[in-house]
């Protein structure tokens, strides 16, 4: 207590005394100015706001955290991100580290536990130009997952005893369940037991009890009747489940050169991190691990890309434990609405994006066009102006430099390189034990080189557009080089079932346009049922790799002039 009115008074002096401030600019300031005590078991919550107004007020360089655990206890976390970093230039959002260089720093979420939340941020930035967010560590109380051993199975009701450290909340909901195997500590090579939209249409069915112990002390234990999840469990088998699949854990968007280093997540509530309409990425040092008893981290994605654009490089990341893609890098495809013009257009979002896309488009920067499988028109764009549709959506008025090609029509993807990333890479870094993709490639210009993937439940790099799903652009120009895949891709995606998959998802009525130069060089494949799956792809490349226990090498359609040599 005495510490907390200690470091309030100091909050007092330090407002009070702005030239005190000022003069310590180029330096910084503590949370612990405000009144953010580390491990006091009190809410840090106010106190942090505090030091962040403060220092967007003062044009405040460094807001510093000592080591330990601050406690941010969110009423709301549906409405309420914890910390808003917006409009911020030149800052470093500092935590400490430890004598080895990890995070020492906690920034622990506390809040009114309930079903399926769609979770907003522990830290969010808006807006900002050279925002550095690095030594921190993730968590949440409780935790939204949970894990545990099926221990009975009788028809279609199984019983799971949970591990010391993981929740068990009587009348959780079984969203996005795993099956591990206990011995190995990784994925059985089935697929999911239950995802995200399936348990949501009826929850009742996937409702857990927690069973009464029967003495003080004994290993709590829940039970679930579910003919289809019991079917596909044996006694001894772990299984992992979370307690919904919304939510997003890190984001930062609308922002230029941003630098993610030295960052672990614990548990998050949904994806754990993104960064979004934004130029210039660069994380390093960024882990998304679990921690002893757990199997499972997120229900949803490692740390998604999405509409960035400039350079963008991902060095030493480590994602294990997610639900769905480790890293998902994609833009989003546009579709003709109306042409006003010969080289004025209204153009729309669809599908699942359909209005929701309102990411600006700059002057000057390329939009293509493509009319056939091999037949891509680039245009210049004079004018991007984003426009309400009247039901709460949005579509663009676009005015080009050239003339509309008169062979676009509605069903043509149209390719906004405004919201692709110039130069994409992801090196030195480790995907294990993924229920999904670990890299899906949905971008042009992308590097894959010195990475390790194990246990990656589809393609563990996924390269190509999903056009139902709205994401782009058309892949082209990608390198995977020196990487290592073992037990990979035991699932497909888009079609393709192996450690490496390059394929087009497609939308039923549209142009399915090719790939272009395609390069799997030098990497090592083991114990997968298929090595590579190349299909759709003008100008590719698959050789120097070395396959050990894989059953098929290299499949491909072998149409479009492939250099397959092994």
């Amino acid at each position: 207590m005495f510490a907390r009115l200690l470091a309030t008074g100091i909050c007092h002096l330090a407002v009070l005394c702005a030239g005190c401030i000022s003069l310590g600019a180029a330096v910084g300031i503590r949370v612990s100015d405000f009144g953010a005590v580390a491990d006091d078991s009190a809410c840090d919550l106010e106190a942090i706001r505090k030091a962040v107004a403060y220092a967007r007020s003062n044009n405040i360089r460094e807001i510093r955290f000592e080591a330990g655990t601050y406690e941010l206890h969110v009423k709301n976390p549906g409405r309420e991100a914890a910390i808003a970093l917006n409009g911020f230039q030149d800052l470093v959002f500092s935590g400490a580290t430890n004598p080895d260089g990890s995070p020492a720093t906690v920034l622990l979420r506390k809040y009114k536990f309930s079903t399926n939340m769609n979770a907003r941020q522990i830290i969010r930035a808006a807006k900002c130009k050279n925002i550095r967010i690095k030594n921190f560590i993730l968590d949440n109380a409780p935790r939204y997952t949970t894990a545990g051993k099926v221990v009975e199975k009788n028809g279609d009701r199984i019983v799971m005893e949970i591990f010391d450290g993981n929740p068990a909340i009587d009348g959780t909901v079984f969203y996005c369940g795993n099956a591990w195997d206990l011995k190995t500590r990784t994925l059985k090579k089935i697929g999911s037991l239950t995802f995200g939209a399936d348990v949501a249409a009826d929850e009742k069915a996937h409702k857990l009890t927690l069973l009464p112990q029967t003495v003080p002390g004994a290993a709590r234990r829940m039970a679930l009747t579910n003919a289809k999840v019991a079917a596909r469990l044996d006694i001894g088998d772990g299984v992992s489940w979370h307690f919904g699949f919304m939510g997003n854990q890190l984001n930062v968007t609308e922002s230029e050169d941003v630098h993610l280093e030295n960052i672990r997540t614990l548990n998050a509530i949904g994806f754990c991190a993104s960064v979004s309409r934004s130029k210039n990425v660069f994380a390093r040092d960024f882990v998304i691990k679990p921690e002893g008893n757990q199997l499972a981290v997120g229900s949803r994605d490692g740390l998604m890309l999405s509409c960035n654009r400039g350079t963008v490089v991902m060095d030493n990341l480590h994602i294990e434990g997610v639900r769905w893609d480790g890293q998902n890098a994609h833009a989003i495809f546009l579709w003709l609405k109306e042409r006003l013009d010969e080289s004025t257009a209204l153009f729309e979002s669809k599908g699942g994006m359909a209005g929701k896309q309102n990411v600006q488009i700059q002057s000057g920067s390329k939009i293509g066009f493509h009319v056939g499988r091999d037949d891509e028109r680039q245009l210049t764009v004079r004018q991007a102006d984003l426009l309400k549709n009247g039901s709460g959506g949005f579509y663009y008025k676009i005015a080009f430099e050239e003339r509309i090609p008169i062979e676009v029509n509605s069903n043509s993807p149209v390719c906004v390189y405004a919201w692709n990333m110039d130069d994409y890479t992801v090196k030195n870094s480790r995907f294990r034990n993924i229920a999904g993709c670990a890299s899906l490639v949905r971008n042009s210009g992308a590097r894959l080189e010195n990475c390790i993937y194990e246990y990656i439940m589809y393609p563990a790099v996924m390269a190509g557009p999903a056009i139902s799903e709205q994401e782009g652009p058309v892949t082209r120009d990608v390198l995977v080089k020196n990487c290592r895949f073992m037990n990979c891709g035991w699932q497909s995606r888009h079609g393709a079932r192996a450690a490496v998959g390059v394929k087009t998802q497609i939308w039923k009525g549209r142009v399915v346009p090719l790939m272009r130069n395609i390069r799997v060089e030098s990497n090592y494949f083991e114990n997968c049922d298929t090595g590579v799956q190349i299909e759709g792809v003008r100008d590719s490349a698959v050789c120097g790799n070395t396959f050990v226990n894989v059953a098929r090498k290299v499949m491909s359609d072998d149409i479009m002039a492939s250099l397959i040599k092994e």
